[in-house]
């Protein structure tokens, strides 16, 4: 029992003495407080805006700083990721998009702890595997985790433990001098009181100022603070610390996918669903983009059916491609092209039914008018044709990666639609329609970003009066909105400008008895 107690203390001293903290450990502590210290400078209490891309470059700054040694400059894409990330988070500066705000809120970490993995070369799998997704969330939530308790024992450490008597000394010295100064110093602050009328208000000012002090908000800063610290500290020290769950594998990062389907049932499957695309693919010559119109059917009722149903299938093919692509035996010369050919009529149908469904989406905006879901849209069915072009060029060219591509792809694809500016398109078609139909949601058009004031404000003349006091009302709460929003870290370039454009006006907000016609 004795010995067992002798091994623990010696285990208990060897583990306090890895504990204890260095130079560079103490330096990066201090560090992820300032960073937390910034983020509750940034964030709290305030709305998103200019303080976003400066939060992620400060953290950027720290991590790497923190990883000089290890970094080594070049072009991967690792580095390249910067540009995504970069620009993703100048949108909170540059436009005032809700939906893209949130969707960048939860995308924009993940890029970011992809690149920290890949720039540390934490990775077991490489990037254009679909097994990296395992590093991304190993990143984001195991190493977020790890080192938690190591700042709080770090501070134990510094503060409590007194290892060396003499490292302390003076410290302890300067506490029992205060200690005895504090009498001292009430007595002498009492008689100056009394002795001068100036400086006893002075004095007297003290009180108040611990009474203008919100206390509940002083500790939510500061829980703040200490999280976010914290939280930084532990991720950034995971990539300091020798990497003991992330050392490659290079077997795993070599791997080939298991080619498993029969050439010969892979052909009779994309005959007989190649044979009825091409029937559909002539219909639709015939009569979408003909112009002829069925029985029973106006042109325009014709277009605006099938839409839902036609990218359903476009995606299926899209699956069913990619499946004998990577998964497809190699059997032969002649079964091989027979393949071949078969994928690339599979492509170029499944190509003329996303132009087909893009228009008849057109003819149901031109009927019900233009929406985020519906602009969104087109802009999915442009990234699947894009995908398919993909892997046409792969279906002739084996030795392109497709899940490298099309990850590139992605990234490119959502940077460019958050720089699209969705709500001045959304706004700019929804009045060219009113202009042909007279027909407009004024309600919806009221409730766009703030990148639509300029576009929607010339319906404040309208002569119908639900729709001026609908975009009387949105322009209302904006200008509102602007008001309650004017600390530096929440500003935002797409706010400003409408700020500039409504101090010219004198909106009110009126209840509305009419709805206008949606």
């Amino acid at each position: 029992m004795k010995d067992l107690i002798v091994k623990s203390e010696q285990i208990e001293r060897i583990i306090e003495k890895e504990e204890l903290p260095d130079k560079k450990a103490i330096m990066l502590l201090v560090a992820c407080v300032v960073l937390g210290t910034i983020f509750n400078l940034l964030f709290f209490k305030k709305s998103l805006g200019v303080s976003y891309p400066i939060f992620i470059l400060c953290f950027y700054g720290i991590f790497l700083w923190s990883q000089r040694d290890n970094l080594e400059f070049g072009f991967s894409f690792g580095w390249l990721l910067s540009i995504p990330v970069v620009m993703l988070s100048l949108t909170y500066l540059i436009y005032s998009n809700d939906v893209f705000w949130i969707l960048n809120f939860i995308g924009i970490p993940i890029l970011i702890a992809a690149q920290t993995v890949l720039l540390s070369k934490s990775n077991r799998y490489k990037w254009f595997q679909v097994k990296f997704i395992n590093d991304i969330l190993h990143g984001m939530f195991s190493r977020t985790l790890s080192y938690i308790p190591k700042p709080f024992k770090m501070v134990r450490h510094l503060v409590v433990k007194k290892r060396d008597p003499g490292k302390y000394s003076n410290i302890n010295k300067v506490l029992t001098g205060l200690l005895i100064a504090l009498p001292l110093v009430i007595v002498v602050v009492m008689l100056l009181t009394a002795a001068d009328q100036v400086f006893g208000k002075l004095v007297g000012k003290i009180p108040k100022f611990f009474e203008d002090i919100n206390f509940g908000e002083f500790i939510t800063r500061l829980i703040i603070i200490i999280s976010v610290g914290a939280v930084s500290f532990s991720y950034i020290w995971s990539f300091i610390k020798p990497k003991t769950t992330t050392t490659a594998d290079t077997s795993q990062n070599n791997e080939v996918p298991v080619r498993s389907l029969d050439s010969v049932i892979v052909i009779t499957v994309l005959i007989s669903i190649d044979l009825i695309y091409i029937i559909f693919t002539s219909i639709q010559f015939a009569y979408l983009f003909g112009g002829i119109v069925p029985e029973g059917f106006t042109y325009s009722e014709y277009a605006r059916r099938g839409f839902f149903e036609l990218v359903l299938v476009t995606l299926i093919n899209l699956v069913v491609l990619l499946c004998n692509i990577n998964l497809k035996k190699e059997e032969g010369f002649g079964l091989n092209i027979t393949a071949k050919i078969l994928n690339t009529v599979l492509i170029v149908c499944t190509a003329i039914m996303l132009i087909s469904a893009h228009y008849r989406m057109f003819m149901y905006e031109v009927a019900y008018g233009y929406t985020y879901l519906r602009i969104l849209t087109h802009g999915f069915m442009a990234f699947i044709l894009v995908l398919l072009i993909i892997a046409l060029v792969k279906v002739w060219n084996e030795r392109i990666v497709l899940f490298k591509a099309y990850v590139i792809t992605a990234l490119i694809a959502y940077v460019l639609i958050n720089y699209a500016n969705i709500d001045m398109i959304i706004a700019k078609n929804n009045l060219l329609r009113y202009e042909t139909t007279n027909k407009i949601d004024a309600y919806y058009l009221s409730h766009l970003s703030y990148d639509t004031v300029p576009i929607i404000l010339p319906l404040l003349d309208d002569q119908n009066q639900d729709i001026h006091l609908e975009i009387e009302n949105g322009l209302y709460m904006k200008k509102e909105g602007i008001e309650s929003s004017k600390s530096w870290q929440s500003f935002n370039i797409s706010k400003y400008r409408a700020g500039k454009i409504l101090s010219g006006y004198n909106l009110k907000y009126m209840p509305i008895s009419t709805i206008a016609d949606k």
